[in-house]
């Protein structure tokens, strides 16, 4: 299972969500691969200084450089999980061929059905005009420190407090566990309805 997780900047939500997943599998003995990006990121920016305080406080040593979503690392997912509708929307309007496993996180975790949350190509957009972002505009896309602008959104904690950031990495926390018991539930459920004799 290859997993990517998305937010705006790659600086603060993807990656903690990136680097707390990869401790949880490392505990559950699953060997998935992880990643994360940014659909407004620049190149190699570290990680916020609060976004590596918590994940200490969690005994997580993350080591990490902001990139940009690219259609190479859609292609290479089998699930891309972001942070808000925003981001999926924007996702899908620039990269259409990967509407059906592109979901926000906390929809994907909330539906009944595993998989039913991507509306595909043609659902609404709040993404921009055009395939990049303009800095000034990206929080109204995607959500300024604090705000949040549906109830399945992950609220950004860019340029917020400490208690911020920690209560991102909570709610991120939880939300993995119940990602990653739907993934393994769904994964046994595939496996028992494989026909006899494939592998």
């Amino acid at each position: 299972m290859r997993l990517l997780f998305v937010c705006t900047g790659n600086t603060c939500r993807s990656p903690m969500a990136e680097h707390i997943t990869k401790q949880k599998l490392k505990d559950r003995g699953l060997n998935w691969q992880v990643r994360s990006a940014g659909v407004f990121a620049g190149a190699g920016m570290p990680m916020a200084d609060h976004a590596v305080t918590v994940l200490k406080r969690r005994q997580i040593q993350a080591s990490h450089r902001s990139k940009s979503v690219t259609e190479k690392m859609l292609d290479g997912a089998d699930i891309v999980l972001t942070m808000t509708e925003a981001h999926r929307q924007d996702l899908v309007r620039r990269f259409p061929q990967a509407a059906d496993k592109t979901h926000a996180l906390l929809r994907f975790i909330a539906d009944d059905d595993l998989g039913q949350t991507g509306d595909g190509a043609g659902g609404s957009s709040h993404g921009a005009g055009g395939d990049s972002v303009a800095a000034s505009g990206s929080a109204k896309l995607f959500g300024s420190a604090g705000q949040s602008s549906g109830q399945y959104d992950i609220v950004d904690p860019i340029g917020g407090p400490e208690a911020a950031y920690e209560a991102c990495a909570d709610r991120l926390d939880s939300a993995i566990d119940d990602l990653l018991n739907r993934l393994e539930a769904q994964q046994e459920i595939d496996r028992l309805h494989k026909p006899r004799g494939e592998s």
